[in-house]
């Protein structure tokens, strides 16, 4: 009679192996926490070398080169971690935000959407469509990702703020005036939304309204080399000619880097 030798799985083994990954993902999440980024990283590769398809670790591991700007890789290991749980919006979110840096921006798009999907009421997913919308200069559709973000969120000031920029690419220059005030009254030292709002006043003509939101945005980042040229292009039709010129050239030294300043 043939012994056929029948192979037993060694249970200990396996249990001690996912006890090790537990506490290695355990470690990695609070040094990623702590901002230690290396060491997270360093501990993630180890359960990764352990579990390649622990989907933690890669979408961790993806977000520590995203905020090292290695959008290569955190692109690669996002998209293993989406393939592995099509069910985490987060991680749909986050790679859409990686997308997003490589400009691959209908790519992000897709990736919002699923997010989306699985949960509706995040906010920030919301406006994170709308900009990536707005690169590709979908304005309506843009403007309705800014208003779900704001139906969650009422007081969300950037969701105002890009829903002004989306309006005014539209030349609704009234509306797009009221959403950066709105996005004001909630957020009252958001530089980005007075220089977005002096850029629609000069449009409409108003430019000393104009002048008077770009000082506002430089009195609260005085290093605003944009705001500081926006200012310098209403004077110059204001024909304050000497103010237009000093105005440009704080523009040009804090950002020598400007043609349009220059210009």
């Amino acid at each position: 009679m043939v012994n056929i030798g029948i192979a037993i799985p060694n249970r200990t083994v396996a249990n001690n192996t996912l006890e090790q990954a537990q506490q290695l993902f355990g470690q990695g999440l609070a040094f990623q926490q702590n901002g230690q980024l290396a060491q997270a990283q360093a501990l993630y590769e180890q359960l990764l070398n352990l579990q390649p398809n622990h989907f933690g670790a890669l979408h961790y591991s993806g977000l520590i080169a995203y905020q090292q700007e290695n959008y290569q890789l955190a692109n690669e290991l996002l998209s293993k971690a989406v393939q592995l749980n099509p069910n985490s919006a987060a991680a749909y979110s986050n790679h859409g935000i990686v997308l997003k840096a490589l400009k691959q921006f209908s790519a992000a798009a897709v990736s919002y959407k699923r997010a989306i999907v699985i949960n509706p009421n995040h906010a920030a997913v919301h406006n994170n469509l709308g900009n990536v919308l707005l690169e590709l200069k979908q304005f309506d559709a843009a403007i309705s990702s800014y208003e779900h973000a704001i139906a969650i969120k009422p007081d969300y000031a950037e969701a105002y703020n890009y829903r002004g920029v989306a309006l005014q690419e539209l030349k609704q220059l009234d509306a797009a005036v009221a959403s950066f005030e709105t996005a004001i009254a909630f957020k009252p030292d958001y530089a980005d939304a007075y220089n977005n709002r002096g850029n629609t006043l000069k449009e409409l003509k108003q430019l000393d309204a104009a002048v008077a939101s770009y000082d506002q945005a430089i009195a609260i980042m005085p290093d605003f080399a944009e705001a500081y040229s926006n200012r310098g292009s209403a004077l110059q039709e204001l024909k304050r000619l000497e103010a237009a010129v000093a105005s440009f050239k704080h523009a040009t030294a804090r950002k020598p880097n400007f043609p349009a300043a220059y210009t």
